[in-house]
């Protein structure tokens, strides 16, 4: 709470908090607004955080919705490899004969 009242003190100055430019009086009814009307004034220009939670669930309302299609999507890919791995491995290439090692020149060697 104390980083917004300072951010309103450092923006204001010595003028109500509101916009109307107003001084405020030391004796008035608070620090930051010059009369009642202006502390109303400002809150009510303020979003309302009922709408602002309403808004956020729909957000993630719809992210879960994209990745609960994106898992649906993947399982066919998912449950065909997980057949591949089940079967045994077999060589289905043509036989490959090692090739014996090459003999090394000593003249040319390095």
């Amino acid at each position: 709470m104390t980083d917004i009242l300072d951010t309103i003190d450092a923006a204001t100055g010595a003028l109500c908090a509101c916009g109307c430019a107003r001084p405020l009086d030391p004796d008035g009814p608070s620090a930051w607004w010059a009369t009642e009307d202006c502390q109303q004034t400002w809150q009510s220009g303020r979003p309302d955080l009922a709408d602002f939670h309403a808004a956020l669930s729909r957000v993630f309302e719809a992210y879960a919705a994209a990745i609960r299609d994106w898992v649906a999507a993947l399982s066919p890919v998912v449950e065909a490899f997980e057949a591949c791995a089940e079967q045994p491995r077999r060589n289905t290439g043509p036989a490959v004969r090692q090739r014996p090692p090459r003999r090394i020149d000593p003249r040319r060697a390095r």
